[in-house]
């Protein structure tokens, strides 16, 4: 029966460009690949199964390279979980066969993944954003800053002083920053491990097309790899500087970067 179904999904896809479908949401369970791209998939596995697990390196990884534009994934899972325990260390699943869903709990699940489920609807204020890191590969930091997509920035040669800036548009009135960095696995790797998070507050007559951020203030640092912290700033804000305040011989992923604004009421039309 789930072979009817199979063919009728790949059918289903047949105009659209893909490298994998999903038969299943979890991990590296029901993926499909073609036979011609096996080889590439086989080069990515062994060259960074130390770095990653699988699931991370197909997904967004080999899926970016082969050009896929966004996962492509059945709605009703022909593959599931069995059991309660996951392969990751410490950690059980408890699966809803009808959805496809996934729990996981840990013993000491951080704050960050908590706001998980808000990501996709979450939009941050327009803005630039630089870095001075070594980009790896691709993994821009417009993969951190935007939530909808499914990328995430990656840096090698990590040292102290260097940053990502974030320039707003127009000045903002700044509630709350959350940055994950790492892997969110129990291992916690290429975390930041020492950094802190400066705010710019607006400056009058600055100058436009300027990527200085003047008149920073500190806001705190980062605590295991991530930053939450729930602001009361008088004053907008132009800029955040991420910064790096340690050298490391990790790489660094930064995973999301959420802004969170007061938005202003618009005044009703006359």
């Amino acid at each position: 029966m789930y072979l009817r179904h199979l063919r009728d999904f790949i059918k289903a896809n047949a105009r659209t460009p893909w490298a994998m479908l999903e038969l299943s949401p979890h991990g590296f369970i029901g993926k499909l690949f073609k036979n011609k791209d096996l080889p590439k998939l086989v080069m990515i596995l062994r060259a960074f199964y130390l770095e990653q697990p699988c699931d991370f390196l197909i997904k967004p990884y080999f899926i970016n390279i082969m050009t896929q534009k966004k996962p492509i994934v059945r709605k009703s899972a022909l593959f599931f979980h069995k059991g309660q325990f996951s392969s990751l260390k410490n950690v059980t699943r408890k699966i809803d066969k009808y959805s496809g869903g996934a729990v996981v709990r840990k013993n000491a699940e951080s704050a960050v993944r908590k706001i998980a489920m808000v990501t996709r609807a979450h939009k941050n204020p327009p803005a630039k954003v630089y870095v001075n890191m070594t980009e790896f590969n691709g993994n821009h930091i417009s993969g951190a800053y935007d939530p909808m997509t499914l990328g995430f920035f990656w840096a090698r040669d990590v040292k102290a002083g260097q940053y990502v800036r974030i320039l707003f548009n127009t000045p903002q009135k700044v509630e709350r920053l959350v940055v994950e960095t790492g892997f969110s696995d129990k291992e916690r790797k290429d975390i930041l491990r020492k950094g802190s998070v400066e705010m710019g507050l607006d400056v009058p007559n600055m100058a436009a097309g300027t990527n200085r951020c003047p008149n920073t203030h500190k806001m705190g640092e980062f605590q295991d790899g991530s930053f939450d912290a729930t602001l009361t700033l008088k004053d907008d804000v132009r800029c955040i500087n991420i910064v790096v305040d340690q050298t490391q011989t990790e790489w660094l992923i930064i995973r999301q970067i959420l802004v969170f604004v007061t938005k202003v009421p618009v005044p009703p039309k006359m």
